[in-house]
């Protein structure tokens, strides 16, 4: 027979991991942004023989449950469509591709362009960018979270005449660094909003005459993203 009073193991309570990360905001204050992970743990050996359960491990894996996204940038003289992938909790890759305006420079806006950039007979300078870009994480907490994001981007543009002249190619490059933050408005749609510096130039015939420029200018990031 068995004795009366078998001594009792504890239980070890369920382990958890959270993640916090200050999120952007529109009128500038971060809002925090947080996660928590719950990891389960297994109750066989619980049940086998009395033995006492291990607690389970973090999972390190909740911020990736969705790692893949469709990207739509609305920024500051792009509308593009690309593809972003989490790597880590620290660091998620970008790239993107579609129609850049370079407005605020031709037309001057706020003095950006240095001048009158739009020579007689020239209506405006638009094309087609590829742009890359890591966004990296210091609290650990992507794809949500505050982030800092140097950015490159090159491709072909045209000066588009003002009548039914020819128009003339070229290319433009930039880069840059933006800072910001993104928010989940759902499990799967996320909302990135940022800002700040580029350097980019247009090149028409070797060199930056009007049409074309080069100088530094503000940037603004507003991505759309759908996780997969």
């Amino acid at each position: 027979m068995l004795p009366r009073n078998m001594p009792t193991r504890k239980r070890i309570g369920r382990g958890s991991v959270l993640v916090i990360g200050a999120t952007a905001a529109i009128a500038g204050a971060w809002a925090s942004d947080a996660r928590a992970e719950t990891a389960t743990e297994a109750d066989s050996a619980n049940r086998a023989g009395g033995r006492q359960p291990a607690a389970a491990a973090p999972d390190a894996s909740g911020c990736a449950r969705f790692p893949n996204a469709i990207v739509a940038d609305l920024g500051l003289h792009v509308v593009n469509v690309g593809y972003q992938r989490t790597v880590s909790c620290w660091v998620v890759l970008q790239a993107s591709a579609g129609l850049y305006v370079p407005w605020m420079v031709t037309d001057n806006v706020f003095g950006l362009g240095g001048g009158e950039r739009k020579p007689d007979g020239v209506l405006d300078v638009a094309g087609f960018v590829v742009r890359a870009r890591p966004f990296f994480f210091p609290t650990g907490s992507a794809p949500t979270g505050f982030w800092l994001s140097p950015f490159f981007q090159l491709g072909h543009v045209r000066g588009l005449p003002a009548d039914d002249g020819p128009s003339f190619g070229g290319y433009a490059q930039s880069a840059g660094l933006s800072i910001g933050g993104t928010i989940p408005l759902g499990s799967r749609v996320l909302l990135a909003l940022g800002g700040g510096a580029q350097l980019h130039a247009a090149l028409f015939n070797g060199n930056t005459n009007p049409p074309g420029f080069a100088t530094v200018g503000p940037h603004v990031d507003i991505n759309l993203d759908v996780r997969f």
